[in-house]
């Protein structure tokens, strides 16, 4: 189970049924954040910091929160990490422009 401490940053999950105007359509972001933990409710609901433009409670279950990861590194995902001369997967032989014999 994930266990939180006061201060701590998260995202919530945004659910249709609980963010009727945030969940607008499939390409939308499933999560919003980052809030910062205010309150242990027990051990499976804290309250946090959340605008009061949203309309909704403050606490949350810990199925609905994931701890916020600040991204500082600035990755890129759509780089391409290929490096010339270490195709360890065709060992250099691959070329996708080569007739392939076929036994039918």
């Amino acid at each position: 189970m994930v266990m939180f401490e006061l201060g701590d940053l998260v995202s919530i999950h945004i659910s249709k049924g609980r963010f009727p105007s945030k969940h607008k359509s499939k390409l939308m972001p499933r999560a919003d954040g980052p809030f910062r933990i205010i309150e242990k409710v027990n051990d499976n609901a804290y309250k946090v910091d959340f605008p009061s433009d949203y309309n909704v409670s403050a606490t949350f279950n810990v199925k609905d929160l994931t701890p916020y990861l600040d991204d500082d590194d600035d990755s890129d995902l759509r780089t391409n990490h290929f490096q010339p001369g270490s195709d360890d997967v065709h060992n250099g032989n691959y070329n996708p422009f080569r007739k392939v014999k076929c036994n039918m």
